[in-house]
């Protein structure tokens, strides 16, 4: 497997959650309380996934590949990545932080996490967007195939480590069930 291909497959799995948080949110809107079960998969999804291996596969082990291949970090587009992902950890802190409002049923808590998901949705799509058309199309170009295997096993064990005991299929399958309970097609 490629590491680009690895990625992608993250990007489309982050995809669908953000479809699926932005589906909760329209609910919370309309007065609609998800299961508090769903919420608590998502929110796993989103810290334990999103924020906790994926972002640091991009950071300890992407960014540093492409750095030894000679692209720049600095003034880039792995510094604006970089800065995203500290944009959405922060907002997914804000959107946790709602949610435990809600939990307690403060009086705004519903339209805080309703405003803190999406504000994470809206920030995780444009960095998901800018990693597309940005930063996976140099890694492509700048790394060959036997480099992108590499790569991709580096970020297979260190992903094994960060989402223990859990695993990537494992929140795949949990992200695609969440899916039907919000996902209307």
């Amino acid at each position: 497997m490629h590491a680009t291909t690895m990625l992608r497959a993250h990007h489309g799995d982050i995809s669908l959650a953000l479809n699926i948080l932005e589906s909760v949110c329209n609910n919370l809107s309309k007065n609609q309380n998800p299961s508090v079960a769903h919420l608590d998969q998502l929110f796993d999804f989103l810290t334990s996934f999103v924020q906790n291996s994926h972002f640091t596969l991009e950071e300890e082990v992407l960014f540093p590949a492409l750095e030894m291949m000679g692209v720049q970090r600095s003034g880039g587009a792995m510094e604006t990545a970089s800065a995203e992902h500290r944009a959405c950890a922060e907002q997914l802190g804000a959107l946790l932080a709602a949610a435990d409002a809600f939990r307690q049923v403060e009086a705004d808590a519903r339209d805080r996490m309703v405003s803190a998901g999406r504000a994470l949705v809206e920030k995780l799509r444009a960095h998901l967007a800018a990693e597309e058309s940005a930063i996976l199309p140099l890694v492509d170009k700048a790394l060959n195939e036997a480099m992108q295997r590499r790569l991709a096993e580096r970020m297979q064990s260190l992903e094994a480590s960060r989402l223990s005991p859990k695993s990537y299929a494992t929140y795949h399958d949990e992200i695609d069930k969440l899916k039907n309970a919000y996902i209307r097609v």
